[in-house]
């Protein structure tokens, strides 16, 4: 369980200030900061025409055979996160050295 608030921004998305996942000042939403046990829904626009090159034979491993739009001409929808993290920046960092390593806290 998270012990901090959190938030998540996308790229190359269109979304709505409440989902836009930026924390400041000028703007508070729910999407911005969200604390723990609480929950919170982004809702974010694909574009048409966004892709990403994958190996063959790869999304047959993980699709989930996600029914795409009545609008659209397609027969499903595969969507991907990529998401970049600093562990060094974590809030956990202490915690996960100290329970996952054979780090003393001294040594911290």
């Amino acid at each position: 369980m998270a012990s901090h608030n959190h938030s998540m921004h996308p790229h190359g998305f269109r979304y709505t200030k409440p989902s836009e996942g930026l924390a400041s000042l000028e703007q508070d939403f729910g999407g911005n900061s969200v604390p723990p046990n609480a929950t919170w829904t982004y809702t974010w626009q694909v574009p048409v025409g966004a892709s990403i090159v994958y190996r063959h034979g790869e999304l047959a491993k993980h699709t989930l055979d996600v029914p795409a739009p009545p609008s659209s001409s397609l027969t499903e929808e595969v969507l991907t996160l990529f998401l970049i993290d600093d562990e060094n920046r974590s809030y956990y960092i202490d915690e996960n050295a100290l329970t996952k390593t054979n780090i003393t806290e001294g040594e911290l």
